[in-house]
């Protein structure tokens, strides 16, 4: 069995295997969007805050959830700090970037941009099936309006 015990060496980023059962695929031109966001944002998926402006650049909803569950701070150590869940303790990375304003609202529209996230594929419906068996807050997840979406996508054919 693979080690994943943390290490102040590089490893191998083939450690880091795709899932067999990724319900999502991205397209070749999307995949180069992404690319260059990365190269030029870094990463936008968690919560980034602009030092100069002192504005979210993403991660906004992300904040507003925290905030709705109870959380009143964050902390910073240089360059990254976090929000801690006040319920499970667990630590949300808050990046800390130096964007001019346009690069800020540049960032914004990139890491909301759907254009270059990817699309479900047909084998999310069977998970999305199971999983509304199996999770009890299937709905509170929104996961049922994206199975009827889905389902509309990729109907099945009739037995």
């Amino acid at each position: 069995m693979l080690s994943l015990k943390p290490s102040s060496k590089p490893r191998p980023l083939s450690e880091l295997a795709a899932a067999p059962s990724n319900p999502r695929r991205i397209t070749a031109d999307a995949l180069l969007g992404l690319g260059v966001s990365l190269t030029r944002f870094g990463d936008l998926s968690g919560v980034v805050l602009n030092e100069r402006t002192g504005r979210l650049v993403c991660g906004h909803q992300r904040v507003e959830a925290l905030r709705r569950a109870g959380a009143t701070s964050w902390h910073r150590d240089g360059d990254r700090g976090w929000i801690e869940h006040p319920t499970t303790g667990e630590r949300f990375t808050v990046r800390v970037v130096s964007m001019t304003e346009r690069e800020e609202i540049a960032a914004n529209l990139t890491a909301n941009n759907p254009m270059i996230q990817g699309d479900f594929t047909a084998e999310a419906l069977p998970q999305l099936a199971a999983l509304k068996v199996d999770l009890p807050e299937f709905g509170d997840l929104a996961l049922d309006g994206l199975l009827a979406d889905l389902s509309l996508e990729f109907p099945t054919e009739p037995a």
